[in-house]
């Protein structure tokens, strides 16, 4: 399954933020000097912080799950393997 997102690291500007048009505090992710996009979920309070950072490593992650998944290969951990699949299936499918 290929990713079919932006390629390369994420990372958070922490020291950028900006009001979108629905008035959302928002924070831009960059990859390299080069701002992708920006996520609504910046703020003060801890969980915003920690969902920023979660989305910020979700591509290191699907990378990480591909390469554990390629190594169960034919290693007798089918049921292990198959789950793993299907995660990188459901959060790589575009309708």
């Amino acid at each position: 399954m290929e990713f079919k997102g932006t390629k390369g690291k994420w990372v958070i500007d922490n020291e950028e933020v900006f009001i979108n048009e629905s008035g959302v505090l928002v924070t831009p992710i960059s990859i390299e000097n080069f701002m992708i996009g920006f996520i609504d979920v910046y703020g003060d309070q801890p969980e915003d912080k920690a969902n920023a950072l979660l989305i910020s490593k979700a591509p290191e992650m699907l990378d990480m799950l591909q390469h554990v998944s390629d190594k169960l290969n034919g290693n007798g951990f089918h049921s292990l393997q198959f789950k793993i699949d299907e995660l990188i299936k459901e959060a790589t499918k575009i309708n």
